[in-house]
């Protein structure tokens, strides 16, 4: 079970996202139907440790193994999602993490089935890009490529 719930004053959730960087270029991904790019990973679940949900996370999008490297930060934000009235209050760890990038298609864009079967986009994006895109989250954007050496927990929007 995954550890979300839906009250009639919003929705929680709990997730872990995967930082990955290659040549100055930050890996981020999005349905088609989302107006906003995103890290990859997803909700952790009940009794499962953040690290191990954000390896079985990278591993059913991307089909490939990860290390991870260190915490960066701990996201806490309060949103609607776009194109609905949904309220969520979401916590999010974000991590910095390595895979095996010989193993990821060559093109800065490409689409990928997960194991679920859900198509996804992913794209490659310049420090200019992150900057420029409508990507969440914005303490990525302000830093990115200069990412923090321990924790930081930061407000989302």
């Amino acid at each position: 079970m995954d550890c979300t719930f839906r009250t009639p004053e919003g929705n929680f959730n709990y997730r872990v996202a995967g930082v990955i960087c290659q040549d100055d270029k930050l890996l981020v991904m999005k349905e088609e139907a989302t107006p906003h790019w995103y890290l990859p990973g997803g909700r952790v679940k009940l009794h499962e440790a953040a690290e191990a949900a954000l390896k079985r996370e990278i591993e059913e999008e991307l089909g490939l193994p990860i290390t991870i490297q260190r915490p960066l930060w701990l996201v806490e934000s309060f949103f609607v999602l776009e194109g609905t009235e949904d309220k969520f209050h979401e916590l999010c760890l974000y991590y910095l993490v390595d895979l095996p990038y010989t193993e990821l298609p060559a093109a800065d864009v490409w689409r990928q089935k997960d194991s679920d079967g859900a198509e996804h986009i992913f794209r490659w994006l310049t420090v200019e890009e992150v900057k420029e895109t409508h990507f969440y989250p914005v303490c990525l954007k302000e830093s990115f490529p200069n990412l923090p050496n321990h924790l930081e927990i930061c407000q989302g929007d």
